[in-house]
Parts: structure tokens; C-alpha cells; sequence
């Protein structure tokens, strides 16, 4: 299974404790879309719904907030690591996770 690494560029002028490591970008895959509705502009308003929208090529990189709860489409995320669909959490399954049900 895909695990998650996070990077950051550390600026000059930052402690490295004071940077985020809650989002992460991700190619995400708009399934089931019609062909004549494949166009930027909804690529845009689809990504922007779930996250920052980043990049388009018919599927879109998006940064994807990874300490909150995901908005479920029906999308593909490429190489999502372990996800909870208990809490909606990444980086462990339900067998895993500590919130009740």
C-alpha cells in the first residue's frame, strides 16, 4: 500500500515547527463526466469544490487538505496512501483507527 510523505521547502525566515504539513497535492481522475463537459472551466469548479485547484489535463492536481474530512465524488485519486473511511482520515485503515464509529 502507498504511504504519505509530505515535503516543504523551508524559507529563510521560518523555523522549521512553523511550517504545514496538512495539505498535500494530488492528481485527482473525474470519472464518469460527460466528454463535452471536460473543459477547464469545470475542471476548475470541481477541483476548487474539493481543494485549491493546481493543474489540468484532464484529471487535475490539487492540493488536498489531509487533517479534514474529504468531500466524496466520484473521483480517482492516483496513489492515495491508507485511508480511513471511519473518520475520512489518510495514513491508516478502519482496522486501525482509534475514533469510535
Amino acid at each position: 500500500m502507498y504511504q504519505l510523505l509530505c515535503l516543504a521547502k523551508q524559507p529563510p525566515d521560518k523555523l522549521l515547527d512553523e511550517l504545514s504539513f496538512d495539505e498535500c497535492p494530488f492528481w485527482i481522475q473525474i470519472q464518469g463526466l460527460l466528454p463535452n463537459h471536460m473543459t477547464l472551466a469545470n475542471a476548475k469548479t470541481i477541483g476548487n469544490f474539493i481543494g485549491n485547484f493546481i493543474d489540468y489535463d484532464l484529471t487535475f492536481n490539487r492540493v488536498v487538505g489531509i487533517t479534514r474530512v474529504i468531500h466524496w465524488i466520484k473521483f480517482q485519486f492516483k496513489k492515495l496512501p491508507d485511508f480511513c473511511f471511519n473518520c475520512d482520515i489518510i495514513g491508516h485503515l478502519n482496522k486501525e483507527c482509534s475514533s469510535p464509529a
